[in-house]
C-alpha cells in the first residue's frame, strides 16, 4: 500500500480481535472475478483502467486489483488513475481517449471540497460513464451487507 504501510505492518482483523466478543463481516472485491467479466463483455481488452482515490479502503482495493492482474492477468496492462495523480479534469480528459481496448474498472473517487464545511465528494461517479466510449465497470460500496456490481454502458 502506499502511505508507506508495508504489509508487515498490517495486521489481519482477526488476530487484532482476538479477546473481544466481535463480529464482523468480510465484503470480498471479487476482482478476479470482476475482470473476467470485463473481458467477457470486452473481449478486446488489452489495459485495464482503475479508478481509485487515496483513501485506505481504496489502497486495499488498488492493492487486489494489481495483485489479481499479476496472478490472472499479466498480459493486461494496469492504469492507477488517482486523486494523488489526476485532477478531476485530468481524469475525466484521460477517460475520453480511452478505446475499445480499455477496460474502465471505477471503484471510488472522493475528492475533498473547499468550501464552508469541509466534505468528501464521490459525485463524479455520476459523469464518467458519459465520458466513456466503452461500458465501464462500477464495483458499489453502497450500505449492503454484500457488494453489487453495476455496469454502465456510455451512449
Amino acid at each position: 500500500l502506499s502511505r508507506n504501510i508495508s504489509d508487515k505492518e498490517l495486521v489481519p482483523a482477526s488476530q487484532m480481535l482476538k479477546g473481544y466478543n466481535i463480529t464482523t463481516l468480510y465484503q470480498p472485491f471479487y476482482m478476479k472475478e470482476t475482470i473476467e467479466l470485463m473481458q467477457r463483455i470486452q473481449p478486446e481488452i488489452k489495459n485495464i483502467a482503475f479508478i481509485s482515490d487515496n483513501r485506505y479502503i481504496s489502497l486495499c482495493a488498488q492493492k487486489e486489483v494489481e495483485q489479481a492482474m499479476a496472478d490472472y492477468y499479466p498480459s493486461l496492462k494496469l492504469d492507477i488513475l488517482t486523486t494523488t495523480r489526476l485532477s478531476t479534469e485530468q481524469l475525466l480528459d484521460t477517460i475520453s481517449r480511452y478505446n475499445k481496448e480499455t477496460g474502465i474498472l471505477y471503484y471510488s473517487w472522493f475528492s475533498k471540497q473547499v468550501q464552508e464545511n469541509n466534505y468528501l465528494n464521490d459525485n463524479i461517479q455520476r459523469i464518467v460513464y458519459g465520458f466513456a466510449h466503452n461500458p465501464e465497470v462500477i464495483i458499489s460500496r453502497y450500505p449492503t451487507l454484500a457488494r453489487r456490481l453495476f455496469i454502465l454502458y456510455s451512449k
